[in-house]
């Protein structure tokens, strides 16, 4: 089932996932109109993401981490959380969600100086997505959208769904972004591309993410378990 999305009179726009959601392609969000209600303070996130403080610069050209993001996009991710300037990604997008009520979940990070970062608790808690470049400074630089309320549909063991499947704009990069939920299962989630790419997401708490420059699709994605059999595939829709 393919549906619109629509803000709400918080102003972050809304997908709701269920076994076969998927959101269409254009996001958007307007910068200082969110206003989240029954929000308390946000969770601290988990894992090392840095100090709110660090400066963009504290990454140096010689720094291993601040390289990785830098260079051209790959088709593996890799976990950025020790750069300190992640630490101002997530003051950032929670300034975006005027403080978030679930933690910070995974960082898909694969180089071209372009995140995605997802906030949830577990696969059936509210979650919430942030498109950001690495330079991003202040909430009208990112793009924030909730994925899910709390209460979300539980996913089967064995199983994955497809929550937004669509284009974004990542600065002057145009991206196709697949993310969604997988089962417990699932040790891996990988996207083959109608061009023979194979993209292998983030995954953690339930949840995957990933992205790809330009406008090619994705022909599948794919649940595998921890012997690298594939246990479920769905077809990504626009």
């Amino acid at each position: 089932m393919d549906s619109d999305r629509k803000p709400d009179a918080t102003g972050i726009g809304h997908v709701r996932i269920s076994e076969r959601a998927r959101c269409r392609a254009t996001l958007a969000i307007l910068a200082g109109a969110i206003a989240l209600s029954a929000c308390g303070p946000a969770p601290a996130p988990s894992g090392p993401i840095g100090s709110p403080e660090a400066p963009f610069s504290s990454a140096g050209p010689t720094d291993p981490m601040a390289q990785a993001i830098a260079a051209p996009w790959r088709s593996e991710p890799f976990d950025p959380r020790e750069d300190q300037r992640m630490g101002r990604i997530d003051a950032v997008c929670q300034a975006a969600g005027h403080q978030l009520p679930v933690p910070l979940d995974l960082v898909d990070a694969r180089g071209a100086d372009r995140l995605i970062v997802l906030y949830a608790a577990d696969a059936s808690s509210a979650a919430f997505e942030c498109f950001a470049d690495i330079g991003a400074t202040k909430a009208s630089e990112v793009q924030l959208f909730q994925l899910q309320d709390a209460g979300g549909p539980p996913i089967a063991n064995a199983a994955i769904d497809t929550g937004h499947y669509g284009t974004v704009s990542f600065g002057r990069i145009e991206a196709m972004v697949l993310v969604g939920r997988v089962g417990a299962a699932g040790a891996k989630v990988v996207a083959q591309l109608a061009d023979g790419t194979t993209v292998v997401a983030t995954k953690r708490g339930g949840w995957y993410a990933m992205w790809w420059p330009g406008p090619t699709l994705a022909v599948s994605v794919s649940a595998l378990d921890a012997k690298g059999s594939v246990i479920a595939t769905v077809t990504p829709r626009l």
